[in-house]
């Protein structure tokens, strides 16, 4: 995997996806916040597993909005990370992960061709970030309609996150 050409894609998911109004989100953008962080230059992105994910934890300072951590194969990884965000709750650090073998959501406009993708090679992220902003951002969303056509399983999710860790 190369590094210079995963940030050139995320950089056309930011832009031509994350960065779109879309139908899926009630008409908002699917993220809000991502545009702003990239071009501030608020997201580290780092090629890794476990033991990487496990040192920015640890090492976390707020010189960054969100790590990306990405890998190309790691089997177990959503059950691992459901796991350690209860200790990284206690940092105020939530992990997200986006697994290329799962089942991605049910928005239609996220297709590799539309948003910009150029690397063939498959690999996921661990995406680590401030607890207490996720869930405060999550609010205002919500209070937009953000969730509103959002299946129940993600609803949960949201909830889980909330409640459980913060």
């Amino acid at each position: 995997m190369d590094l210079d050409t995963i940030k050139q894609e995320m950089e056309n998911w930011v832009v031509n996806y994350l960065d779109q109004p879309s139908k899926y989100y009630n008409n908002l953008r699917p993220c809000p916040f991502a545009k702003e962080a990239w071009f501030a230059q608020k997201v580290k992105l780092l090629l890794g597993k476990k033991e990487e994910v496990c040192n920015q934890v640890e090492n976390w300072n707020d010189d960054h909005e969100l790590t990306a951590v990405i890998f190309d194969e790691w089997e177990g990884v959503e059950e691992w990370a459901d796991g350690y965000n209860h200790y990284a709750a206690q940092k105020d650090l939530y992990l997200m992960v986006f697994d290329p073998t799962a089942d991605g959501p049910d928005d239609p406009e996220l297709l590799p061709e539309k948003w910009g993708a150029i690397n063939d090679d498959v690999y996921g992220w661990v995406f680590i970030q401030r607890l207490a902003k996720l869930n405060r951002y999550s609010q205002i969303l919500e209070k937009q309609g953000y969730y509103r056509n959002l299946s129940q399983d993600f609803l949960e999710y949201i909830n889980t996150r909330r409640s459980t860790h913060g």
